[in-house]
């Protein structure tokens, strides 16, 4: 038995020749017990909604990289919860509590939510600059070259040795210097 307004609504009719009495009840574990209490008639038979075949489905964890937090510590962001599908069963009972009859009535399902912890990795970079793209290199700053043509002395090539038409490698210059 189900209510969510505007959408599920579990309806019956007293069928009785005497008015009931519907008794709800909410515990705080989250439970609403409902009693229909009514004139009993020696002769009839006692109708009572018996709840089977309960099933837990266990809950998935998702874990997701936190880089704020400190590594290996763990935060549950989320709490998980089993999904839960189980059977109602309507069981009529007589006058000596024998069983007369036992019916299905529904199944029902409560769906439940994946747990999501977070991980630390200790990290905690500043965030990058949206206007650099990581995946193009940077190339040097002209006073980086500048620096580094100052730091590394010329080579001397006399041009007699040299003859037309030759390539200079890093050997012919290094033999021209006399190394």
């Amino acid at each position: 038995a189900t209510v969510d307004w505007g959408t599920i609504d579990y309806r019956f009719v007293n069928d009785r020749e005497y008015p009931i009495q519907i008794l709800i009840d909410t515990a705080s574990s989250g439970t609403i017990t409902v009693t229909i209490k009514g004139t009993k008639i020696e002769s009839e038979p006692t109708v009572k909604l018996e709840v089977g075949n309960t099933h837990y489905i266990p809950f998935n964890t998702q874990t997701v990289e936190n880089h704020d937090l400190p590594l290996g510590e763990e935060k549950v962001v989320t709490k998980g919860k089993n999904t839960i599908t189980c059977e109602l069963y309507r069981v009529i009972v007589d006058a000596n509590g024998e069983v007369i009859s036992r019916s299905f009535e529904t199944k029902s399902r409560y769906r439940g939510n994946d747990e999501i912890k977070e991980v630390g990795t200790g990290m905690n970079l500043p965030p990058l600059d949206p206007s650099i793209d990581p995946a193009v290199p940077s190339l040097p700053t002209d006073a980086a070259v500048v620096e580094q043509s100052a730091q590394t002395p010329p080579t001397q090539v006399d041009q007699e040795q040299i003859t037309p038409n030759e390539t200079i490698t890093e050997a012919s210059v290094s033999e021209a210097n006399g190394q």
